[in-house]
């Protein structure tokens, strides 16, 4: 199984492979962003930084909620740091590390869960792990994060599974998968959000389906169940109060996206194939489908069409073989079941249709207002209908045991499941970090002076460089010196900032502005990115400028 991670991990990550290294996957904007957060807690963690404070936008505090916290990226990222890899490539490393684990917890559930053959399983997790999404999108590592969500339902299945033998360690698994999916909350909000949000509607499918059915095994279960739920639920309940003293604070002073603003973000009915760029099916569907705009880069999100074709017909299979009670597997067939009806309900849930959109109601649940870009809920979905798949061929593969041609049957089955491996692949050049210059960015970086207290960034060379990069160079040069600055880039701004641009015409006014109004005048310097020279007294430049 490690060879076929490896084999997809080749194709996934050839950018990274093939030049050593110096091209990282990602852009010169969020994934700089999230590498500073990474290495914010790895400074954390040696007592260099407070935990909700970042230093830039200084002096604005409580800063880390206004964007995902990485805790649990940690475990790969700090070690990467401790063994002398650069932030750019720890990160890199721990998107790399993180996809290992998503595949291979992937294959134990399906395996565990639903009785699934090896390669079945191992096709299965190759779709899941290096889905076209993923990779289109490199550049939010955040929801690089859906890789942890198998691992935590491989700790919930043992723990439930060790509950009527083995009840101390079902406690303990039941108190690791709830401090488990506590900390993916504290780690990338989406995921977590919209993984809880599939849970809860798979429940309900499964309610619908056979209220009675579920009301007499819940209540078999509770005998046996109690403790490790409970377990789960005190280990969740203290595992989410960082998250909770993280973004509460920040709710308040960045209040989220309107409904508006989160429905600018939903997907139409035609986006339901829109693989964006790159992807085998991209030349055929604008023939198709004119109307489907491939650049759109938050609308780019669509399970591939093979994937969602094998996950429907499987599905529906799965569920007549229910149905009629003839079902060889039935734990998988059930399993199918209910996963190819969540995965129909959860791909509709951000679409925007002439009769309006089912998002208008989840928009009220609590926690959904904080979310701004919900078409990325496909990520998850892409996750559901995998496993849908994999349920569904493992009832297949049982039904054909007596008939005839059986070998000839699964190997057409798994050169299918092969066809839908292969539309993942994508060419789009999504490896758009040079590591070199990163590095050189922060060894350019000279020591301020010691009067400086904290700093802003102008270009002399270019002003017209990107906002985001010069922000971000700004608060990586900040982190690296131990030195706040003004300057900033996340989810949102704070209030009266206005420094986006810094060759904008009115810009070293409103640092004037700025730094006046919240009493950081004194110390505050000036740092030309083209040249790393500081200037320690910018005020009096602009204040007799302005005069």
């Amino acid at each position: 199984m490690v060879l076929a991670w490896l084999a997809g991990a080749a194709v996934f990550f050839r950018g990274q492979w093939t030049s050593g290294f110096t091209k990282l996957q990602g852009n010169d904007g969020d994934t700089r962003l999230e590498a500073y957060l990474c290495e914010h807690w790895f400074r954390v963690l040696h007592g260099q930084d407070s935990w909700r404070s970042p230093i830039f936008f200084y002096p604005v505090k409580d800063l880390l909620g206004w964007s995902d916290g990485y805790v649990l990226y940690q475990v790969f990222y700090a070690p990467l740091r401790l063994l002398g890899c650069d932030p750019f490539v720890a990160l890199q490393g721990t998107v790399i590390l993180l996809s290992l684990v998503g595949f291979v917890s992937f294959v134990v559930f399906v395996r565990t869960a639903f009785g699934a053959g090896r390669v079945v399983a191992g096709i299965g997790g190759l779709i899941f792990t290096f889905a076209n999404s993923l990779f289109l999108h490199a550049g939010f590592t955040q929801l690089d994060g859906v890789y942890i969500v198998p691992l935590i339902l491989v700790v919930g299945l043992q723990s439930r599974r060790a509950a009527s033998t083995r009840p101390l360690r079902s406690v303990v698994l039941g108190a690791l998968f709830g401090i488990l999916w506590a900390l993916l909350f504290f780690t990338t909000y989406y995921v977590a959000w919209f993984s809880t949000l599939a849970a809860g509607i798979a429940v309900a499918v499964l309610f619908v389906a056979g209220p009675r059915r579920f009301v007499s095994q819940a209540g078999s279960a509770r005998q046996w169940m109690w403790r490790p739920v409970g377990a789960a639920v005190v280990a969740f309940g203290l595992g989410i109060i960082p998250f909770l003293m993280t973004y509460l604070p920040a709710r308040r002073q960045a209040p989220g996206p309107s409904y508006a603003l989160a429905l600018s973000y939903a997907g139409r009915l035609h986006d339901m194939i829109n693989v964006g760029s790159g992807n085998i099916w991209s030349r055929l569907i604008p023939h198709v489908l004119p109307s489907v705009n491939l650049g759109a880069y938050e609308k780019t999100y669509a399970v591939t069409p093979l994937v969602v074709l094998i996950a429907l017909a499987g599905g529906g299979y799965a569920a007549w073989r229910t149905i009629t009670r003839t079902a060889a597997r039935p734990v998988a067939a059930r399993a199918a079941t209910v996963l190819v009806a969540t995965t129909i309900v959860f791909a509709l849930l951000p679409l925007d249709t002439r009769f309006g959109s089912p998002w208008a109601i989840i928009y009220h649940l609590p926690g959904a207002s904080a979310m701004r870009a919900i078409f990325r809920l496909e990520v998850v979905t892409g996750l559901l209908a995998t496993m849908t798949i994999v349920a569904a061929a493992t009832e297949a593969s049982g039904a054909l045991i007596a008939r005839p041609h059986a070998a000839i049957l699964r190997l057409a089955g798994v050169a299918l499941l092969l066809l839908g491996l292969v539309e993942q692949v994508n060419t789009s050049p999504v490896s758009q970090i040079n590591n070199h210059t990163q590095v050189a960015l922060l060894r350019s970086a000279t020591p301020a002076p010691s009067t400086c207290r904290s700093f802003y960034v102008i270009d002399s060379a270019n002003a017209t460089l990107p906002f985001y990069e010069a922000q971000i160079d700004a608060m990586l040069i900040s982190q690296k010196l131990s030195l706040p600055t003004i300057n900033g880039y996340t989810g949102y701004n704070p209030p009266g900032w206005g420094l986006e641009q810094i060759g904008a015409a009115g810009y070293q006014y409103n640092v004037s502005t700025w730094a006046v109004r919240h009493g950081v005048s004194s110390g505050l310097c000036e740092l030309d990115l083209a040249d790393m020279k500081w200037n320690q007294n910018p005020l009096v430049t602009i204040n007799s400028e302005e005069g």
